[in-house]
């Protein structure tokens, strides 16, 4: 268990590190133990103040991308963590990962009027990048709420 808690030199435990690497197979086997032995782990953050989600977010593409979201947080990751004001939903918008921006919209706990460092919630993201098909994804799943204050 102790390897577990090993850092590299950037703050990046093995769970940043199996989500930049899209690793299902190993991930699987963590999510067959009890959530609560791995949780603190896979919710500590990096140097960068990253979370394994974030990293997972910005590495991964396509089903892939959904699938290693979706058994980190079986593991007990958070879904609306934030990265300097940036959400998982804001870098799935901006990498136009749609599947996995169509699975985050379907979570509970997904904050969806989360706003960006530029004061801009995904769904404003997506109209400032005028891209229809994402636009049209969000409003499906209700995410064209206007932001909180």
């Amino acid at each position: 268990m102790e390897i577990l808690l090993d850092e590299d030199v950037y703050g990046n435990t093995i769970f940043h590190e199996l989500a930049e690497a899209g690793s299902r197979s190993l991930l699987e086997r963590f999510a067959r133990h009890k959530r609560d032995e791995f949780e603190p782990i896979i919710r500590q953050r990096n140097m960068y103040g990253e979370s394994c989600v974030h990293v997972a977010a910005k590495t991964q593409t396509g089903p892939r991308a959904k699938t290693v979201m979706k058994l980190l947080k079986e593991l007990g990751a958070d879904l609306s963590a934030t990265f300097n004001s940036w959400t998982v939903l804001h870098i799935a918008v901006q990498r136009e990962e749609y599947e996995l921006t169509r699975w985050l919209c379907y979570q509970n706990g997904v904050d969806k009027r989360a706003k960006n460092p530029d004061g801009l919630t995904a769904y404003e993201m997506a109209c400032a990048m005028n891209n229809k098909k994402m636009i049209d994804l969000l409003k499906q799943y209700k995410a064209d709420v206007q932001p909180a204050d």
